[in-house]
């Protein structure tokens, strides 16, 4: 199987603040779309066993994910209560990061046993671990089931964000969507974002995070691994430059202020001790700069 990520944005700046999997099939296999590995796993019987195995792939990433951002895995009401989770989750090399950890409840299935997957949430709640709530107002979630469970954060539906075309009757439903879940302390994310229609939409609605098309494509995790890695890299040569430059123009304030009481001044001492040092000081800051963009 192959694990893509995609990514969460907070619509309020942009940036990224964590991932959704997405498990593909194998590459070029009949059943490498999500819809028909999980098609077939449904057909066959295999549901519990295939998204246990996805979550279990996926975890082995989160090591490796930037203190910054948390990675959610779908798992349905039966993986999520069931003793093979919570076991995995024991794993020494996973239980460091339940922190940057969230599950979220897919709503393909409804709740048949509503009292066990509340334990369950509260179980994963306890340990750090964060519980989201899949499609809601389109399949068997509402804003009920957010009370019962109170998930750190609720996706609208896909249908939901689609409809945001027909006007501000839409917009106005979302507001009070929101407002009820800021109620429950739970944020609202937007899913299926396709345009900045949508996204501005959702952002004066009070929406905090989103996903979709118009901020990227999933990607391989492993790509997105080593891409994050690059921009933490580039800041740190940013931060090292620009504390050289600041370091650089303390400097010559201080040694302007003693030049000025100086009545004979080397020129040529001051052109080579300070300007040029200033002058190479900003072109490396300017370089590492442009680098980030």
């Amino acid at each position: 199987m192959q694990t893509y990520v995609q990514s969460i944005v907070d619509l309020q700046n942009n940036s990224i603040v964590g991932y959704e999997v997405l498990t593909r099939g194998p590459e070029c296999s009949v059943v490498e779309r999500a819809d028909k590995l999980f098609g077939s796993a449904t057909h066959f019987g295999l549901t519990r066993e295939i998204e246990f195995a996805c979550a279990r792939q996926a975890l082995t990433f989160l090591p490796r994910l930037p203190n910054d951002k948390f990675l959610t895995i779908n798992v349905g009401p039966e993986v999520l209560a069931s003793d093979e989770l919570f076991a995995l989750l024991q794993d020494p090399h996973i239980s460091p990061f339940h922190s940057q950890l969230a599950f979220e409840l897919t709503e393909h299935l409804p709740l048949d046993d509503l009292d066990k997957v509340t334990l369950a949430v509260k179980r994963l709640q306890s340990m750090g671990i964060q519980v989201l709530l899949d499609d809601t107002g389109c399949g068997f979630f509402d804003i009920s089931t957010a009370e019962v469970l109170r998930p750190a954060i609720v996706k609208l539906c896909i249908t939901v964000i689609r409809r945001i075309e027909l006007g501000d009757v839409i917009e106005k439903e979302i507001t009070a969507t929101r407002q009820r879940l800021d109620m429950l302390n739970t944020k609202t994310l937007g899913e299926g974002v396709e345009d900045a229609f949508q996204a501005e939409t959702l952002k004066r609605a009070g929406v905090q995070y989103a996903q979709g098309y118009f901020f990227d494509v999933p990607k391989p995790i492993e790509q997105t691994l080593k891409a994050s890695k690059v921009v933490t890299k580039k800041q740190l040569k940013t931060a090292v430059f620009i504390s050289i430059l600041v370091g650089t123009i303390l400097t010559l304030i201080n040694q302007g202020e003693a030049l000025i009481g100086d009545a004979e001044i080397n020129w040529f001492k001051v052109v080579l001790t300070y300007i040029v040092p200033f002058c190479v000081s900003l072109y490396s800051s300017a370089v590492a700069l442009q680098d980030t963009k």
